[in-house]
């Protein structure tokens, strides 16, 4: 079983669709952030793909995005209106959602002796501070 795994899939152009996957303590996590956005400005979680890989999620509260650049997966050559001036990590709560987003990474330890190319990253259970099983690390399917 999955564990704080989210997959966000952005539009590759104006009338592509956007997407939210993922396991329940992920989108929890999700929900959590953007409540903390809502009611404070800024709000982060610390959260896996499922090839392992974590990343920051920051999520920030912006009144007004008529300013802000669009953001489109892939985008080569950028087009931006006249009107998009502000880049999303220029946004006033930016930093502080990034900085709450990678506090959260606290929560997650390094599994010892593992490849350093592949996730560093493991979620703790709430009670003790140890890796998850073995099978669950990738690569460690190989029975090595």
């Amino acid at each position: 079983m999955s564990e704080h795994m989210l997959h966000l899939q952005s539009p590759d152009r104006w009338d592509d669709m956007a997407a939210i996957v993922g396991d329940r303590t992920a989108l929890e996590a999700l929900r959590n952030a953007v409540e903390a956005a809502l009611s404070t400005g800024a709000g982060g979680a610390f959260l896996f793909s499922s090839d392992g890989e974590g990343y920051a999620l920051a999520v920030a509260l912006e009144e007004n995005m008529w300013d802000v650049q669009t953001a489109y997966a892939g985008e080569m050559e950028p087009v931006r209106s006249l009107r998009e001036v502000v880049p999303l990590r220029e946004v006033e709560n930016f930093q502080s959602a990034l900085h709450q987003a990678m506090r959260m990474r606290e929560q997650f330890s390094r599994v010892p002796g593992q490849d350093r190319s592949r996730s560093e990253l493991q979620p703790l259970p709430p009670t003790a501070a140890r890796p998850l099983p073995r099978q669950s690390v990738i690569g460690a399917g190989d029975g090595k």
